[in-house]
């Protein structure tokens, strides 16, 4: 292995670590934070209309994407932070809906406390069109000066994402990029700060690598399991609600530190990673330079890099 490609995994890996196992989350970060005026605008792509989106075991709903924003519900909202969610569970009778999300610690009378945006019909959730309307009515409304999208579902890699019951294998990986990319317009940057892929078997180097103009850093996960998405996002979410000051970085070590916040160590094993898209071309560069030095062809080092 040469020394370009061995550097760079030792970078990726060092990254990881430090973000993922530190237990010390109030000094690991040492950027001074961003304005205090400044504003985050937080978007939830839930899809729940699949096998795996129930729950066992006591919770405030059987359905994972009802629960993921419900936790979301019980958190007081900072002036400074805007919440979106596009929510697709069978106790919507497959009807999708985008909601306002805001502080209600009660006890839903319907499927949730929040206002009802736009009801999108009897879409899917691993239509294109659907997460585009979404994207496209969120952040029309949101004016923020920084934005984490996450999406919230089932994962088959780069095979696609986000399915449902009528459309099991989702969206397929750059089907996925384009619809975020068609939104760049929207973004102060172009792109969003965060994105955040809550679904199985989406944490390959090649699908971060289709996602790399989406997104300034990208979270995600190898595993081929489910993971409890709705207690994750509310380690975090409650952390931005109190310090709506952090900036990019900070919140996404926040977010890697989520994962073992939510889970019991002692029982649950996850890796999760966190990309720098930025560096992503060097990586495939890499992986290139690599493949001519040993003759091996890109199949045979079980990429899909563009």
């Amino acid at each position: 292995m040469n020394l370009v490609l061995a550097t760079t995994i030792l970078l990726f890996l060092t990254i990881t670590i430090l973000f993922g196992c530190s237990e010390d989350r109030v000094t690991r970060t040492g950027i001074e934070p961003e304005a205090d005026n400044q504003t985050w605008g937080v978007l939830i792509y839930a899809a729940g209309n699949y096998e795996g989106d129930q729950l066992s075991g006591p919770s405030m709903s059987s359905s994972r994407a009802v629960a993921t924003v419900r936790v979301m519900e019980t958190e007081l909202n900072s002036p400074q932070t805007m919440t979106q969610a596009c929510l697709a569970t069978p106790a919507a009778q497959g009807e999708v809906g985008i909601y306002d999300v805001e502080f209600s610690p009660r006890q839903p009378v319907g499927l949730l406390n929040s206002e009802l945006v736009a009801n999108l019909g009897s879409v899917s959730t691993g239509d294109p069109q659907t997460l585009r309307m979404f994207l496209e009515t969120s952040l029309s409304q949101m004016h923020a000066d920084h934005y984490v999208l996450c999406l919230a579902g089932d994962g088959h890699g780069w095979q696609g994402m986000m399915g449902d019951y009528n459309n099991e294998l989702g969206m397929l990986i750059d089907k996925l990029r384009e619809e975020i990319e068609s939104v760049s317009y929207l973004l102060p940057g172009g792109k969003f700060d965060i994105l955040a892929l809550y679904a199985r078997n989406m944490g390959t180097i090649e699908n971060v690598y289709e996602l790399r103009n989406t997104a300034d850093l990208v979270l995600t996960s190898t595993f081929n399991v489910e993971q409890p998405h709705h207690k994750i996002i509310a380690e975090w979410y409650r952390d931005l609600q109190s310090q709506p000051e952090l900036n990019r970085d900070e919140l996404a070590a926040y977010m890697i530190d989520a994962e073992r916040l939510a889970q019991d160590t002692s029982e649950a094993v996850f890796f999760t990673t966190l990309w720098n898209t930025n560096t992503m071309n060097d990586v495939a560069a890499a992986f290139d330079t690599h493949s001519a030095q040993t003759g091996l062809r890109p199949a045979q080092l079980r990429l899909r890099l563009c």
